[in-house]
């Protein structure tokens, strides 16, 4: 007998820490967990671990728990790999957030950085390591040629890899075209970070086909709740139906 409680304590399965939720969601979204694609709808909870992923359609808001907000377009892969909430709201410090882009685009927002270590927060990717010094940074790759694009809305952002370090200021944009290049300036914003991060309304927008998993929200309804949102300072995460039937209640490595 204690032979096998030795062998349960052994094989206990993982846990899966909450960091999030999703604020709204429009199409297809899902997160990939334990080796299950669970449907992400508003309010689902999102996990450190958790792979987050939008169909051809598919637009995400999520908020961390730490007050973070997460932008997805459609066709993203956007992985959680190690998120951890500070302590307490006087001690922002002590969390940290790590991420990784593999597909697609990305806008995330902070708003206690200035309190952080720099280095608590970082977007990796295959090509180069996203840091951010400030509010507001941007980041994609291109599905064609896999270039990464990195800009900065808002403070300021740093990108690097093992040949070259990029520091941006607010309206810079830089590219990197693979792990054996340094990042390079680029004279304006790019068109692969340009255009809207949340839902068209209008114009061939519409919940039709793949967009009914958006739980009876609107396109307006979206873009309201993302507006309050950004009015209030709100940061993104996953809250809701796990899409399988159970609900739910809410530098530099390069190359891992």
């Amino acid at each position: 007998m204690a032979t096998l409680g030795l062998l349960m304590l052994a094989f206990v399965p993982p846990v899966w820490a909450e960091a999030g939720a999703v604020v709204s969601v429009w199409g297809r979204a899902a997160a990939q967990r334990g080796g299950q694609n669970l449907r992400l709808v508003e309010n689902s909870a999102v996990e450190s671990g958790d792979v987050l992923t939008t169909g051809g359609n598919g637009y995400l808001y999520v908020r961390m728990t730490n007050g973070e907000e997460i932008y997805l377009r459609p066709n993203a892969e956007f992985a959680i790999e190690d998120y951890q909430a500070p302590s307490s709201e006087a001690a922002p410090e002590t969390g940290r957030s790590y991420y990784r882009l593999l597909k697609g685009a990305f806008r995330a927002v902070t708003h206690s950085l200035g309190r952080r270590d720099m280095d608590s927060y970082r977007v990796d990717s295959v090509a180069a390591t996203m840091g951010i010094r400030g509010s507001i940074i941007l980041g994609a790759i291109d599905a064609e040629s896999g270039d990464l694009y990195f800009g900065v809305e808002e403070g300021g952002g740093v990108l690097g890899n093992a040949n070259g370090t990029l520091n941006l200021d607010a309206g810079d944009y830089a590219v990197v075209s693979g792990p054996q290049f340094a990042p390079q300036p680029l004279s304006g914003q790019p068109g692969i970070l340009a255009g809207e991060w949340t839902p068209p309304i209008g114009g061939g927008g519409g919940l039709a086909g793949d967009s009914a998993a958006t739980s009876g929200a609107t396109a307006a309804g979206i873009g309201a709740a993302v507006s309050a949102a950004a009015i209030t300072g709100m940061a993104i995460t996953v809250f809701g139906d796990d899409g399988n039937g159970a609900g739910t209640t809410s530098t530099t490595d390069t190359g891992k």
